[in-house]
């Protein structure tokens, strides 16, 4: 059996160190949270249309450390919420937020996994190519947009990337 395993797709990737690999994403969330606030600070002065955004992701961030801090799992769906929140955040300041490729993308692949009837139509049979962030989900024909535009169109947020 142990011969088998060798011809398995999975178990010919390069190896490397996974110790760091959690289904904890808490440390994600707060990433996102301090990027917001980074921006926030830099901005040139308080956004009165900013601040519901804001503490909505202050709000979520403090939620998640909370459930952590108790020891339990903060799920990918909560760093949805936030990132969502966030890019909300960043439109009211009028700056990008620079986030990790990882974020964006188990965020899409959640999103993907769970998607309603219509966006599967659109996503089946297709890759979806974050060409701002380094990574493809699916297989088929390319349907390249920005993160931002993946996750939203997944989130029934925005148009299909790349219309």
């Amino acid at each position: 059996m142990s011969d088998l395993a060798r011809f398995l797709p999975l178990s010919n990737r390069p190896r490397r160190d996974e110790s760091g690999t959690s289904r904890d994403w808490a440390a994600r969330v707060a990433e996102v949270a301090a990027a917001v606030e980074a921006v926030a600070d830099r901005g040139d002065g308080p956004h009165p249309e900013a601040e519901s955004a804001l503490a909505a992701v202050r709000d979520l961030a403090l939620t998640s450390a909370a459930r952590h801090a108790a020891g339990r799992r903060v799920r990918v769906r909560e760093l949805r919420a936030v990132l969502l929140a966030a890019w909300r955040a960043s439109d009211a300041l009028g700056a990008p937020l620079e986030l990790d490729p990882v974020v964006t993308g188990a965020v899409a692949l959640d999103l993907a996994a769970g998607a309603r009837l219509p966006i599967r139509a659109v996503i089946r049979d297709r890759t979806l190519v974050a060409s701002d962030a380094g990574w493809r989900l699916g297989g088929g024909e390319e349907l390249v947009g920005t993160a931002r535009e993946i996750v939203t169109f997944l989130a029934g947020e925005g148009p299909v990337p790349g219309a």
